[in-house]
């Protein structure tokens, strides 16, 4: 089998699985637990296979000339996209069936339909081949989501949902759509190759570059954060989706492959960009964790987190070396487990026993223990402390920057650290070493049998970020 058919495999088994789920009407649990499953495995065995195989690939699907049209491809940055979404994508499938039945949610079917067409859309994303691709089903990936958000159909989903389609499309097609129109005027060219290389330089190469940064809003940089936390009225399956799956992530891999094949990562007419972008991650890592601190909602404090961490990796990529650029994307794979980690537990409590504040979490970790302990795993590697990857990577992070004298990225991450430690140690405190301030309490409408699968899903993607940090050692 050709290698254009595992890629083809990849992406058609969550269309697949949106098809049916959308024809199929009402079915039992066991019928979504069975197709889901069987599609997101097949799915990550497909991308799997192109990555063992490592060799490129172009697929032109429709060609207008030889640099305009859609096309598809494989590198390094793509095959790690594609696996991290693949493998992720089968336990938040999972998770999302056992959450929408432990709460009893409303139109399931049409739920788990788009989860599916937005893993597939983000499929896609991952094997664009060029610009124009790209943006195409980044925008398609906004749509798609966008269903998800206002799931629920009240006036806070609906009004969350609007905001969420403003803040995203307005940048992509007032700022990413130029940018890319502008490349494509300086070198001819939409294809992720050399051939995409810009060589303007001086204050026309910053606001090239800021109009990528900004037009990418999924990335959440500041001032163009305020979806994310909107965002979160939605089902926590969505939010898992939303920041570790597809949207952020999605964000973040535009700009990875831009920093690649546009700016070329070790040019040195990047110079001019280091200090000012630099700046902007710095200030959007503090303003969120400041905010983050502030916070008794958990699934906001998860939010504003996600704002920071994403930041992390877009100050990474700022300094601008090869070193730096590998770390950036170790950074994104070690956030993708932790930070979905975090949403499931934080899922699995409120369907549980119905809490959403963290004033209401002391004593929870004696009524679930394996919840509490997977949250631990996740917020600790959010903070960067043993036994977890980031401890390394966040070290590695500060040897390149120091070695390039970005003095604002070090005291960036060490206070951003702190302020960490200030909203997620306390959680894990209060939730193993108070006493309950009422009685432990079960919602009715689950129960302990029916919550198996969502166990399973955090505990799976927590042992993760444990395996990665015990594989760096080693």
């Amino acid at each position: 089998m050709s290698e254009s058919c595992f890629l083809w495999v990849a992406v058609l088994a969550h269309l697949f699985a949106f098809l049916l789920y959308s024809t199929a009407g009402r079915q039992k649990p066991v019928f979504y637990y069975t197709i889901s499953t069987l599609t997101a495995i097949l799915s990550f065995i497909a991308a799997a296979v192109l990555a063992m195989k490592g060799k490129p690939l172009i697929v032109e699907v429709f060609q207008v000339t030889r640099h305009v049209g859609i096309t598809f491809g494989l590198d390094k940055i793509t095959l790690m996209f594609a696996l991290l979404c693949s493998l992720l994508s089968i336990p938040a499938t999972i998770y999302a069936i056992s959450y929408m039945y432990a709460i009893k949610g409303k139109r399931k079917a049409r739920f788990f339909a788009r989860i599916h067409l937005s893993l597939a859309i983000t499929m896609l994303l991952a094997f664009s081949g060029n610009l124009l691709t790209m943006f195409i089903f980044y925008e398609l990936l906004t749509l798609a989501t966008y269903t998800l958000v206002k799931h629920d159909n009240t006036e806070n989903s609906l009004r969350a949902a609007r905001i969420y389609l403003a803040y995203l499309v307005l940048p992509s097609v007032g700022l990413l759509l130029p940018a890319i129109l502008i490349t494509y005027k300086i070198t001819g060219s939409f294809t992720f190759d050399e051939s995409l290389h810009i060589s303007i330089v001086g204050l026309p190469r910053l606001a090239l570059f800021l109009m990528f940064a900004y037009g990418t809003a999924k990335t959440a940089i500041f001032p163009l954060h305020g979806w994310l936390p909107k965002a979160m009225v939605a089902p926590t399956p969505v939010s898992a989706l939303l920041h570790a799956v597809a949207v952020v992530k999605a964000g973040i891999f535009c700009m990875l492959k831009v920093t690649k094949y546009v700016f070329i990562i070790s040019d040195p007419a990047n110079v001019i960009l280091m200090t000012p972008i630099t700046c902007i991650y710095a200030f959007t890592i503090i303003f969120a964790s400041v905010v983050a601190l502030k916070k008794h909602s958990l699934k906001e404090i998860l939010a504003y987190s996600t704002v920071s961490q994403l930041s992390y990796i877009g100050i990474t990529l700022s300094i601008f070396t090869e070193n730096a650029f590998h770390y950036a994307i170790l950074y994104m794979v070690l956030h993708a487990f932790a930070k979905i980690t975090l949403f499931f537990t934080a899922g699995a409590i409120y369907a549980r026993t119905g809490k959403t504040s963290t004033k209401q979490l002391h004593g929870i970790g004696r009524e679930m223990p394996v919840a509490m302990s997977s949250f631990s795993i996740g917020a600790l590697t959010m903070i960067g402390l043993p036994p977890t990857a980031t401890l390394l990577c966040k070290a590695d992070i500060l040897s390149e920057a120091l070695a390039q004298c970005n003095y604002i990225l070090i005291v960036t991450l060490v206070i951003s650290t702190a302020l960490n430690c200030g909203y997620f140690l306390p959680i894990i405190f209060n939730a193993f070493f108070c006493e309950p301030i009422v009685a432990p309490t079960t919602r009715n409408t689950p129960t302990r049998q029916k919550l198996d699968p969502l166990a399973l899903s955090y505990f799976f993607t927590g042992s993760i970020c444990v395996v990665l940090f015990i594989y760096k050692l080693l």
